[in-house]
């Protein structure tokens, strides 16, 4: 069974897409979270 070298590179360009997508999902997460914390740290008078 011989692996066709293209296909190989496009499933590896779709998972480092894929990768990238989550990751980028991952930090608005956090960075939403980070200023979700802060406004309510505010409006507390911390």
């Amino acid at each position: 069974m011989r692996y066709d070298l293209n296909m190989i590179t496009l499933q590896t360009n779709r998972a480092t897409k894929l990768f990238q997508l989550a990751a980028d999902n991952l930090s608005h997460c956090f960075k939403d979270n980070k200023e979700k914390k802060l406004k309510k740290e505010k409006s507390l008078g911390y």
